[in-house]
């Protein structure tokens, strides 16, 4: 979708799409990343200043002998949405994916067909955090009850609306457009209610490069993440992750985890936490809650707990790429306890069930990646999955422990960046 005026881009003369990027158009950014991962059929809507984006597209498609690049003029300029729907009869094939003029990736294409092409899925969403969910669409995702639900970008913001933000990449199976067009005029208007009752649309969690540049800032972050190896400390290709746990590790060990309860940030977890966002490397939390099995906490106060953890860090510049949680136990006996939680499941650490389930979306090295965790049950998730393993707590003085972390934690990403592996 490049038919977008770059009225906030560097030249608001040209299209969004024929920005410059360290002397390279955002569009050819773009299909070298595509085509590095798979061979496909290319449909390239323009609109705004068309014909020099086709011109263009002339010049450099034989650089891509492995896609096969038509260009669509849309003439009517009124959304992305209403663009899809227009051309959606001229599209080939079952499964395609949406990528937004504007964003710039370092995205496993391949990953992504392979879960748009699983029977019981309809479409995807490829969600991320970045610095400014409260202008951006957000989606709202119940890890075990597949509800979803969008809060647009036109709203007012809460600490209760996270950072799974819309990346700009979208997966869609062809009946889906089935659905009469809707009001709207954004691709994200087309994620309903209604879509989401009557097909199966997934949250597809990435900590691959995705980075909208539609302002002039955007563009400079860009170009330095590409410059000091943000870019290619989180290509999907041979990279690190730093897992960690979340209580007694990244925050105050709490038993009762609701709605209200008060969250504590530690202010040297939070510098370690931008220090390693600004290297690129993606962190992701790794935790079980058994809480919600033994009925002190639902589920649905854990997922609010997380998400205004996201938001305060959101505040603070800073961001967790991805979070994932147990919340079974197997030992019974708890008064009021959640009978149904209450089994021995394969995502309660040591068990890996929850670094599969990463795994899924994402691709990583274990024998580049870490584990982060203050117990037994922690090292022993990370010899299960060819992970290495740090322990992160010193003594029983808290403050001591944040330090510790905030120090390991800074240390790791300096030694996984690119250069140094």
């Amino acid at each position: 979708m490049a038919g977008g005026r770059g009225t906030r881009s560097s030249n608001p003369a040209i299209p969004k799409s024929l920005q410059l990027i360290l002397g390279k158009t955002i569009i050819e950014w773009q299909l070298e990343k595509i085509a590095r991962d798979i061979s496909a059929k290319v449909w390239v809507i323009g609109g705004f200043k068309g014909q020099s984006l086709q011109d263009y597209l002339l010049t450099i498609s034989h650089k891509f002998p492995n896609l096969s690049i038509e260009y669509l003029q849309d003439y009517e300029l009124n959304g992305t949405l209403k663009a899809l729907y227009r051309f959606s009869h001229l599209i080939e094939g079952n499964e395609f994916a949406i990528l937004l003029g504007d964003v710039i990736i370092n995205f496993d294409w391949q990953l992504f067909f392979d879960n748009l092409r699983e029977k019981d899925v309809d479409a995807l969403i490829v969600t991320h955090p970045n610095n400014h969910p409260e202008d951006s669409d957000v989606l709202i995702d119940s890890q075990f009850d597949s509800e979803l639900m969008v809060l647009p970008k036109k709203r007012r913001s809460s600490d209760f609306d996270g950072n799974q933000v819309f990346a700009g990449i979208y997966g869609i199976k062809r009946n889906i457009l089935q659905i009469p067009l809707k009001d709207g005029s954004d691709l994200a208007d087309l994620f309903c209610k209604e879509i989401f009752e009557k097909y199966r649309v997934r949250n597809y969690i990435s900590v691959d490069y995705i980075k909208d540049s539609g302002t002039k800032s955007r563009i400079l972050e860009i170009e330095n993440d590409i410059l000091f190896g943000n870019f290619e400390n989180r290509n999907p290709v041979n990279r690190s992750i730093i897992f960690v746990d979340f209580d007694n590790t990244l925050h105050k060990n709490i038993e009762v985890k609701k709605n209200d309860t008060e969250i504590n940030l530690n202010p040297f977890i939070v510098n370690s936490l931008r220090k390693i966002n600004k290297i690129g490397i993606p962190i992701v939390v790794i935790t079980n809650q058994p809480g919600v099995a033994k009925n002190l906490f639902s589920l649905n106060d854990l997922e609010i707990f997380f998400r205004r953890i996201q938001s305060e860090l959101a505040k603070e510049s800073c961001f967790i790429d991805a979070w994932y949680f147990c919340p079974h136990h197997p030992e019974k006996g708890w008064p009021g306890e959640n009978i149904d939680l209450k089994i021995d499941c394969n995502c309660r650490k040591p068990k890996v069930g929850l670094i599969e389930k990463f795994a899924k979306t994402n691709t990583f090295s274990p024998s580049i990646s870490w584990f982060v965790g203050d117990s037994l049950r922690d090292k022993e998730l990370a010899l299960s999955a060819g992970l290495n393993f740090i322990h992160s707590r010193v003594d029983e003085d808290e403050l001591n422990n944040f330090r510790s972390t905030s120090s390991v934690l800074s240390n790791l990403a300096e030694i996984l960046t690119h250069d140094n592996l």
